[in-house]
């Protein structure tokens, strides 16, 4: 779902409108970052399902809290039929990138470049390139 510069959304089923604040936007997208999303073809953090991810971000309100508590999910080693399987700060930033949906601002219509942070790490792209 796209939201405008104004971030409101309407939810035409209910036909109510909400705002998205950029700190509940952060919320949910590290949410997805930890569980993936098999619809949109992203696994996530291996083991990692609802309750994990919410348990993930109890500790804090704002991303410079998450995105280190997300890392350090990821990097855990991993326990029963998953600990063959090692991820990576890596594997994180990945799957972070793989859930993002832009926002305002972060994309230029004009020339196709994206801009955006994920914790410390800067990420740029241009996505006419990438769609070619």
């Amino acid at each position: 779902m796209w939201c405008a510069a104004t971030d409101r959304v309407y939810v035409p089923k209910s036909g109510k409108t909400f705002t998205i604040t950029p700190d509940r936007a952060d919320h949910w997208w590290m949410m997805q970052t930890l569980m993936g999303d098999s619809t949109d073809g992203f696994a996530g953090c291996v083991g990692c399902g609802p309750k994990g991810a919410e348990d993930v971000l109890l500790g804090g309100t704002r991303m410079r809290d998450w995105w280190p508590e997300v890392e350090a999910r990821f990097t855990k080693p991993k326990t029963g039929k998953y600990r063959g399987i090692t991820q990576t700060r890596e594997d994180a930033l990945l799957q972070a990138k793989l859930s993002r949906i832009l926002r305002a601002g972060e994309f230029d219509p004009d020339t196709g470049d994206v801009l955006y942070s994920v914790g410390h790490h800067k990420v740029s792209f241009n996505a006419f390139q990438l769609a070619k």
